[in-house]
């Protein structure tokens, strides 16, 4: 496995529990088929485990074989983080959501009070890269090696749980071949659990059925639309890739890319320095939300406000800090709540959020 372990709480009745039912959520790993440029099923990896945290049982797992819940789609290795929710707040664990190799995202409910074998229900609910088509081009390849971010938001006309994932090589970072993309997915019932029958009669949402915003700044994403896409094309299909996981703050979406230096690769010389990009886009339609080129008309936003670029190798995630006034006993005013600072490594800047942070 290459996950981390989430710890979380499930009632799992008759099986070998510590009395506090803590339990350990994890993804099966990686094979090393998906080396290759083009995806394939795999042999291993392709599984999610839940385990007792104390004695290391295992109480259930997922797999397309031989497991507690047997899934058909589930033949591509799963290297991310599971992203684990609690959404009726009762401190146990109802629901996760995953991403694979076969560039598919996952969700499964999580049924507390049940046995292993009817504890968990799920399916696929979006089908993004290579996944089902058993020999895809390269440039279909799409991979999910970073959990999605996940975010619950809420309007006049709708509400839905907003899933961002961007897909990337990470095996080959350097790579020119794949057509990679950010995903914004909408799950419209995030609080209802369904049956397996449910789950397996579900369609998932593929490319098709995302509003394509790349080359459109004012994009009107329809209420009720499964959401949006932004292909990583600017300048071209050069190799531009998402590998760390999107962050959603303030109604925006945070996420950063590695486009592998052409020049250099195509010299054949030793390993260099890429560009890295750090994208900031309005979580409803994909629309740049801050003058990042710094060009003279701050008002007309383009396709370049979308993001900053700098230098280095693979960029991690987005984080954002909460800085303490530099004198809390004496401050005033403003000096009290200093404003967040968003870092991509070293590199640091204003986030763009207005209201006073206060610790809760």
């Amino acid at each position: 496995s290459w996950s981390t372990p989430v710890a979380t709480k499930i009632n799992i009745p008759g099986a070998p529990q510590n009395s506090d039912k803590n339990v350990l959520i994890f993804s099966g790993g990686y094979d090393t088929s998906q080396d290759l440029a083009a995806t394939g099923t795999d042999a291993v990896g392709n599984a999610l485990y839940i385990v007792d945290a104390v004695s290391g049982r295992l109480l259930w797992h997922a797999s397309d074989a031989n497991a507690t819940l047997n899934v058909e789609n589930m033949q591509y290795s799963i290297p991310s983080d599971v992203k684990v929710l609690d959404m009726n707040s009762d401190t146990f664990a109802d629901r996760m959501y995953v991403g694979d190799m076969g560039g598919q995202v996952w969700r499964f409910d999580i049924h507390n009070g049940q046995p292993a074998s009817s504890l968990v229900t799920g399916g696929v609910i979006a089908q993004l890269g290579g996944a089902p088509n058993g020999s895809p081009s390269a440039a279909d390849s799409r991979r999910f090696y970073y959990a999605p971010d996940l975010a619950l938001i809420g309007d006049e006309y709708s509400s839905f749980l907003h899933i961002g994932i961007g897909s990337g090589h990470r095996a080959h970072p350097n790579s020119l071949t794949t057509q990679d993309r950010f995903y914004a997915l909408r799950d419209y019932e995030p609080f209802t659990a369904f049956t397996q029958a449910q789950y397996d009669a579900r369609t998932p949402i593929t490319d098709a059925d995302l509003l394509d915003i790349t080359n459109d700044v004012n994009a009107a994403v329809p209420v009720g639309s499964p959401g949006w896409r932004f292909e990583l094309r600017d300048g071209g299909w050069v190799g531009e890739k998402v590998l760390a996981e999107a962050r959603t703050f303030n109604n925006q979406v945070f996420f950063t890319t590695f486009t592998p230096n052409s020049g250099v690769l195509s010299a054949g010389c030793g390993p260099a320095l890429g560009t890295n990009r750090v994208y900031i886009m309005d979580l409803v339609t994909g629309a740049p939300v801050n003058n990042l080129d710094n060009s003279a008309d701050e008002d007309n936003l383009t396709e370049t406000d979308r993001y900053r670029e700098f230098q280095g190798s693979i960029a991690s995630e987005v984080s954002f800090l909460f800085p303490s006034p530099d004198d809390p006993v004496n401050c005033v005013g403003d000096e009290c709540t200093p404003p967040p600072v968003a870092c991509v490594g070293l590199f640091c800047f204003p986030p763009g959020f207005g209201n006073d942070p206060i610790r809760t």
